[in-house]
């Protein structure tokens, strides 16, 4: 591949003004601000809470935190003044007035730790089975998405790249 075409995938998947580049963008934002977020959970109430606990969404001046079981959303909402200032504390999250909490039992919470469920990735794959349409990505297109696969290091997002490709 060339490098025009490189500069090509690149401005399809970082391009802030189109929608790829703008659900990419946001996901690595949330990303860095889960990695955050974890560290300032283990500091002030404890490392398993921390690591059943993940950003959900940051809107405006709310901050979404999602965890898995309704015991560890109580566990928060006590600590949520503490949670809040110390926060504010933080130029990311210098905004934030309000924090919700979420349970979400569906999601797997392990990817904090880097470690991925392969049920839940045997889902994410069947999702998208269920929802590419029948037109087949073009010879070209397959060997752009290719290139980028290289660059992408979100490993659901590969693995879904690929299976697209294949």
């Amino acid at each position: 591949m060339s490098i025009n075409d490189e500069l090509k995938i690149n401005n399809i998947l970082f391009n802030k003004y189109n929608t790829l580049g703008k659900l990419c963008s946001h996901a690595e934002q949330l990303k860095l601000l889960n990695n955050i977020i974890t560290k300032v959970l283990s500091h002030k109430l404890s490392n398993e809470l921390a690591g059943k606990c993940r950003i959900g969404n940051v809107s405006k001046n709310c901050l979404i935190i999602e965890t898995s079981r309704p015991e560890y959303l109580t566990q928060l909402k006590f600590s949520t003044v503490d949670l809040l200032s110390e926060l504010r504390k933080l130029p990311q999250f210098s905004h934030i007035v309000t924090i919700k909490y979420k349970v979400c039992p569906e999601f797997n919470f392990g990817f904090n730790n880097n470690q991925t469920d392969q049920s839940s990735l045997s889902n994410i794959s069947a999702n998208i089975s269920a929802n590419i349409s029948a037109k087949k990505p073009s010879h070209n297109s397959k060997a752009s998405l290719a290139i980028a696969l290289e660059k992408i290091t979100d490993s659901e997002l590969k693995k879904a790249l690929e299976k697209l490709i294949s």
